[in-house]
């Protein structure tokens, strides 16, 4: 009996749906975690969207790599589930460090402005002061 290429065909384009939305998903939730960082640091919208899309591939990276195993060992069932659990540790690992990278590094509390810039006088003069201050205590 041969296989049934219109079920296998159908599977494989909803895989491939489902792949595309996760995706896009990730692309629009790395754009959500990194919006704040983006305005207080007063980027552009090319910028973030293509550290969002950069991102988004790295956290399916472990899926991705995932997938020539599966077809490899796809006789096996047993063996598939032990890859879908790794590969879902994996990418959930992936993820959470991923995503920490678009957080930002200084967070005021209750500030949503622009951070101030480090060519503004005052900005600078403090600045010199602390150095000055650190030259004169090593010295």
């Amino acid at each position: 009996m041969g296989r049934n290429t219109g079920i296998s065909t159908f599977l494989n384009l909803q895989m491939l749906l489902a792949f595309c939305v996760l995706s896009v998903g990730l692309v629009l939730l790395n754009i959500m975690v990194g919006w704040r960082q983006w305005r207080q640091g007063s980027g552009s919208i090319r910028r973030i969207l293509w550290v969002s899309l950069v991102f988004a591939f790295l956290e399916i990276v472990p899926i991705l790599s995932a997938i020539p195993l599966a077809s490899f060992f796809a006789a096996s069932d047993d063996v598939l589930q032990k890859i879908s659990v790794i590969t879902f540790i994996a990418t959930v690992i992936n993820f959470s460090f991923v995503i920490g990278c678009l957080r930002p590094f200084v967070v005021v509390p209750n500030y949503d402005d622009l951070l101030p810039s480090l060519e503004e006088p005052v900005i600078r003069n403090r600045v010199a002061e602390l150095s000055r201050g650190i030259v004169e205590s090593c010295v």
